[in-house]
C-alpha cells in the first residue's frame, strides 16, 4: 500500500496534493480491483478534482498495474478542520496507549490544519512524555491521522514543566482535597507538574493551577516489556503493561504482565462465559457446535495476581501450547472485568516476553522477618500415622522426590466475603512441611475490624463475637510472614482466593509476601480426571478425613494431606 502511494506521487510528479491512496478491494471473480483516494473537501467542492484530473489519475495508474486487472476509483470527501482532527488524535492516542490518554488536558493539545498540512503539538508531564514519544507511538499515530486525512502530518510531543507559583497552587488545592477526603498523607509536588503522597493510597495527575477544585487521578504507571514472541491477536505491542496492583474496578481493558501459573487448558462448547463487565453486560463466546480450546491461568507481577482466560478462535493452537507453560512471562491485553468475585482479564493479545522486574518500584519498602513470634507461636505437629506407625509396618517410607529437601506451608483463610479485592480475613490455618513431613502448625482466629455478614457466618460459622478478642491481622501478620518465609505456599483455590487476599492485606502493613506458590486445585485437575476438584470432593476421592469442612484449621490440614498425595506425580 505504501510502495503504491509512493509510485504514484513520483509517476504523477506530486502534481495532486489534494488526493491520498488509502486502500484497494480486489474481487477475484470479478478480476476487478476498486481503489480508495481520500481527497480533501475544498477539491471535492470547489472543483479542484475535475473530471479532467479524475482521468488523469486514471491514466497514471494504468502503467503501476497489470495488464489483465481491470480497475475504477473512488474518491471519499474528508473535513480537517481543527476539531475534526482533534478527535481523531485523540482516538489515536487511546488506542495506542490505553488509558494513559487520560492525562492529556485539551488545553495541552495544539492543533494547526494549513493547506496541505496538518500540525499536532502535544504537551506531556514527565511521565508520560517518553511513553507519547516513543517511535512505534508516533508511528502509529501518524498512520491513524494519514488513514483519516490527505494533509501531511507533523507530529510533536513537548515536555511540560511548571513554574514554582504554580507548583504551590497545587500543593495547596491538593492537600486540601487530600483532607476533604479522609486521607492521611503528606503531599509534594514534582518538577513535571505530578502529585505524589507518601501513603499507599493514590498517586495524582497533573492538576490545573487555575481550577477551582482538585480532582485525584490514579496515575498509569508501568512495567519495562519486551516482546520475544507474540503468540495471540497483533504481531506488535504498543502499551506497555500496567501494574496489577494499580487496576481500578472502573477500568474496563488493560494491559498486564506477569509469570504464568496454574495452567489449564479445556475445551469449550457453545456457551456463554459468564464475566462481568464494568459497563455491565456478559461476554459471550462460541455458538458454533466445534469444541475450541480454553485456556486458564493466573499472572503475577508482584504488585497483584490477575487471573487470565483465553478462548482460542480455532484449533490451530501448536505454537501457544509450544510456549505457554507455567513459569514463562507474558504480557497480556483485554477485557477486565470478575466471575464469581474474582478478578479476571479476558485475553485479546498474548506475548512472551522478557519483563524486567527491577521496573517495579514499591511505595512502601518490605519489612524483614522478625527475630521472634509475638503473638501467634507456631505448635508441633504430631499424628501417629506419620511419625513412625507406617515404617514400623512397612518398613521406610519413601518420601516423594520432588518434597525432598524443600519447604511448604499449606494454609487456608476464612474471609467477611468472597470478593477478594475488598474482604477481610477471619480465620488463619496453615501447616508446615519440611522433607516431606508435616512438621508445624500456625492457627489463629483475626478480628476483621467491621460486621461479618449473615450469610457467610452460615458457611464457616464465625460470628462476630468469635473473633471480637481476636487481634487485628496487622498485628498477627509479622507472625505469620515468619513462620512462611523460605517457603513454597499451598493453597486449595490459592491463584484464584486465598494467595491474592494474604498478598493486598499484607502490603496494606509493609509486608511482601513474594513466595512461590503452588494451588492443590490446579495440580489435581491436571492429573486426575474427576467431575468436581473441590476440597470435599478431593478429600472423600481419596480417603482424607475432613471433620468440617470451611473452617481454616480443618481445611488447611486436608490440602496439606492432598498436597502430599499430589506431590508423588510431581517432578
Amino acid at each position: 500500500m505504501k510502495k503504491f502511494e509512493e509510485t504514484f506521487r513520483l509517476k504523477s510528479e506530486n502534481k495532486y496534493p489534494f488526493v491520498r491512496f488509502v486502500r484497494a478491494e480486489y474481487s477475484r471473480s470479478e478480476n476487478k480491483l476498486l481503489i480508495y483516494f481520500l481527497a480533501t473537501a475544498q477539491a471535492v467542492d470547489g472543483g479542484i478534482l475535475s473530471d479532467a484530473v479524475k482521468e488523469d489519475i486514471v491514466n497514471t495508474i494504468v502503467p503501476l498495474l497489470p495488464d489483465e486487472i481491470t480497475f475504477s476509483v473512488k474518491y471519499i470527501k474528508v473535513h480537517a478542520d481543527e476539531e475534526t482532527v482533534r478527535v481523531r488524535l485523540m482516538q489515536a492516542i487511546t488506542k495506542y496507549v490505553g488509558v494513559a490518554a487520560q492525562a492529556i488536558k485539551p488545553e495541552d493539545v495544539s492543533v494547526r490544519v494549513d493547506e496541505y498540512v496538518i500540525d499536532v503539538r502535544i504537551k506531556a508531564q514527565k511521565a508520560y512524555f517518553s511513553l507519547l514519544n516513543t517511535e512505534d507511538v508516533r508511528d502509529n499515530v501518524v498512520s491513524y491521522l494519514n488513514d483519516n486525512f490527505v494533509e501531511n502530518v507533523n507530529y510533536e510531543i513537548i515536555e511540560k514543566y511548571i513554574t514554582e507559583e504554580e507548583k504551590r497552587k497545587i500543593s495547596e488545592k491538593s492537600l486540601k482535597t487530600v483532607e476533604n477526603a479522609g486521607l492521611n498523607c503528606n503531599i509534594s509536588v514534582n518538577d513535571d507538574g505530578t502529585v505524589k503522597e507518601d501513603g499507599n493510597h493514590v498517586f495524582t495527575d497533573l492538576i490545573d493551577p487555575s481550577q477551582d477544585t482538585v480532582v485525584l487521578y490514579e496515575q498509569v504507571r508501568q512495567i519495562k516489556a519486551t516482546p520475544i514472541e507474540n503468540l495471540v491477536g497483533k504481531a506488535y505491542m504498543n502499551v506497555l503493561p500496567m501494574y496489577i496492583g494499580d487496576i481500578k474496578d472502573t477500568l474496563e481493558t488493560a494491559t498486564v504482565c506477569g509469570k504464568v501459573a496454574g495452567l489449564e487448558k479445556r475445551e469449550y462448547k457453545n456457551k456463554n462465559y459468564g464475566l462481568n463487565l464494568p459497563s455491565g453486560g456478559r461476554f459471550k463466546k462460541n455458538t458454533t457446535d466445534e469444541k475450541l480450546p480454553m485456556y486458564s491461568f493466573f499472572i503475577d507481577d508482584t504488585t497483584g495476581k490477575l487471573a487470565v482466560v483465553y478462548f482460542a478462535k480455532d484449533t490451530n493452537v501448536n505454537a501457544l501450547d509450544l510456549s505457554l507453560r507455567e513459569g514463562v512471562d507474558v504480557v497480556i491485553s483485554g477485557k477486565l472485568g470478575e466471575r464469581n468475585g474474582i478478578r479476571q482479564i479476558l485475553a485479546d493479545k498474548m506475548w512472551l516476553a522478557d519483563v524486567d522486574y527491577s521496573t517495579i518500584k514499591t511505595e512502601l519498602p518490605a519489612k524483614p522477618v522478625s527475630k521472634n513470634y509475638y503473638l501467634v507461636h507456631p505448635e508441633k505437629y504430631f499424628e501417629e500415622s506419620q511419625c513412625g506407625m507406617d515404617e514400623l509396618m512397612d518398613g521406610k517410607k519413601e518420601v516423594a522426590p520432588y518434597l525432598k529437601g524443600k519447604t511448604f506451608v499449606v494454609f487456608d483463610l476464612e474471609t467477611t466475603g468472597l470478593d477478594i479485592g475488598r474482604c477481610k480475613i477471619v480465620q488463619i490455618g496453615s501447616y508446615k512441611i519440611v522433607d516431606g513431613k508435616i512438621v508445624e502448625t500456625f492457627s489463629t482466629l483475626v478480628n476483621p475490624g467491621c460486621h461479618i455478614p449473615e450469610d457467610t457466618s452460615a458457611i464457616h460459622g464465625l460470628y462476630d463475637k468469635d473473633v471480637e478478642n481476636a487481634p487485628d491481622f496487622k498485628e498477627i501478620v509479622a507472625d505469620f510472614y515468619k513462620f512462611s518465609r523460605g517457603a513454597t505456599l499451598v493453597g486449595h483455590n490459592a491463584f484464584g482466593f486465598d494467595y491474592p487476599i494474604l498478598v493486598r492485606l499484607a502490603k496494606e502493613c509493609g509486608y511482601n509476601f513474594d513466595n512461590p506458590v503452588l494451588d492443590t486445585r490446579v495440580i489435581a485437575k491436571n492429573q486426575y480426571r474427576l467431575p468436581s476438584y473441590n476440597l470435599q470432593n478431593l478429600s472423600k476421592y481419596f480417603g482424607i478425613d475432613l471433620e468440617c469442612a470451611h473452617n481454616a484449621d480443618f481445611d488447611a490440614i486436608a490440602t496439606a494431606k492432598l498436597f502430599l498425595i499430589l506431590a508423588e506425580k510431581l517432578k
